[in-house]
């Protein structure tokens, strides 16, 4: 046995190299950190991987809350010659989609309305150019959200819309031919535009339009100081009348003319002067084909004749018969084509239904005084239009819309006024035009 041998067979031997083998790892482990001993494959010790700091998670985006959209332009300008022109404006929102039409918040002018259900804002158009400024708010989205929307509109009507003609005297009605009776035509807002003025035919009136540029009306014959009803073309800008035609040549009095719906017939009282026959004759719009259509007006008086949209001729009538006192009231009347004349507002008191007017759809309009204050007011088909503390007289329709002239009981006084014929449900009815002096006989241009 060699010393080796017997170094290792000698007892405690393991224990001690165990010992020893210890030793040596906890001097060596710390180089082998710092990179200072060897790889298994003998090359040098690589560079520890650093470790990596971890990145902030990042902060979750809001949603973003889009408030409502009014739709509709902001500022719009129509041409109309319809009796309106409507403008509608909806609401939409990005995350609940469709709302409710926005709600109008800033005080609307007289001749314009709004309807919520439906977004239309609409303007009367017809006596001449309308416009507004309207602040619109929409609905509260599923956020609360609202926004608003001023939108500027204007209306510039077409050349057909409609002006109103009618009488104004200095004080009070007088004779159809009297000296101190003139003409003008006026706008809603209560403008005085051109009076309808010519150097001849003084005392002319109870003007009715035939077409824009075209009139009829009542004036005095130099040569007889008879009332005759003429034509006439009329300048809108200076209300000049030309080319002016007596279509009534005669001795007798002739007032009051009126024009069928088509244009080709007009209607008129022919014998005015008491103790004469006032009964209502119809012609041609050239004056020919003359047809007196009542004979009795020296038993009652034959006024106001109008004509139906059949192109039958109507008339008021007083019923009273001279020489008694029976049912002293009034009544409107028509002559069917067939010859029969049948009353259309049949009653045996003490009332008067007084001027009538049709409108495009055939409903009968008049003045009458069956109201509960026992002033006159506006009738349609029998319905009470109006509730005016004064006397509503002399209506005229056209494309919903009605004129009428309201006087003082002692008719001195009388101012033109207006009204939605379907309004019947709200009473109100709106000045159109009104001055010191007596305004009656209104018309609407065709």
């Amino acid at each position: 046995m060699n010393n080796l041998e017997s170094r290792i067979t000698r007892p405690g031997f393991f224990r001690r190299a165990a010992i020893t083998a210890g030793l040596l790892g906890a001097l060596i482990s710390p180089f082998a950190v710092l990179g200072c001993g060897g790889s298994k494959s003998g090359g040098p010790n690589p560079s520890p991987t650093p470790t990596a700091t971890p990145s902030p998670s990042p902060s979750p985006t809001p949603p973003v809350n889009h408030a409502p959209v009014i739709n509709g332009q902001s500022s719009v300008t129509k041409t109309e010659a319809a009796a309106r022109a409507t403008f509608t404006y909806s609401t939409t929102d990005a995350e609940d989609g469709p709302l409710a039409p926005p709600e109008v918040t800033s005080t609307l002018p007289p001749y314009a309305s709004y309807n919520q259900a439906t977004g239309t804002l609409t303007i009367d158009t017809m006596y001449g150019d309308q416009g507004a400024t309207v602040t619109l708010r929409s609905p509260a989205d599923s956020d609360g959200a609202t926004s608003t929307k001023d939108v500027t509109v204007t209306v510039n009507p077409a050349s057909t819309v409609p002006r109103v003609a009618f009488d104004e005297y200095a004080t009070g009605p007088e004779r159809p031919y009297a000296s101190n009776k003139n003409v003008a035509s006026i706008l809603a807002n209560g403008n005085l535009a051109s009076r309808l003025e010519h150097a001849t035919n003084e005392g002319k009136g109870e003007f009715v339009w035939i077409s824009p540029n075209k009139v009829l009306f009542n004036g005095i014959d130099a040569a007889t100081l008879m009332s005759h009803v003429y034509t006439a073309d009329v300048n809108l800008s200076t209300g000049n009348l030309s080319n002016i035609l007596d279509l009534t040549l005669g001795t007798e009095d002739c007032i009051q003319p009126q024009i069928s719906s088509d244009g080709q017939r007009i209607a008129y009282v022919r014998g005015y002067i008491f103790g004469s026959e006032p009964d209502v004759e119809t012609a041609d719009i050239d004056g020919g084909n003359k047809t007196r259509e009542t004979t009795d007006g020296n038993l009652r008086t034959k006024k106001k004749p109008f004509f139906n949209l059949a192109g039958e001729v109507c008339w008021n009538q007083n019923e009273y018969i001279q020489g008694s006192d029976v049912n002293y009231h009034e009544n409107l009347y028509v002559k069917r084509v067939g010859g029969t004349i049948e009353c259309l507002t049949p009653s045996t008191e003490d009332t008067d239904e007084k001027e009538g007017c049709f409108d495009e759809a055939g409903n009968l309009f008049y003045s009458g005084n069956g109201s509960s204050n026992g002033k006159y007011q506006i009738f349609m088909e029998g319905v009470q239009l109006t509730q005016s503390a004064l006397n509503a007289r002399n209506p005229d329709v056209r494309s919903e819309i009605v004129v009428y002239n309201e006087t003082n009981d002692a008719d001195t006084q009388s101012s033109l006024r207006m009204k939605k014929t379907n309004e019947i449900d709200n009473l109100t009815d709106r000045e159109l035009f009104s001055n010191s002096s007596y305004l009656s006989e209104p018309n609407l241009q065709k």
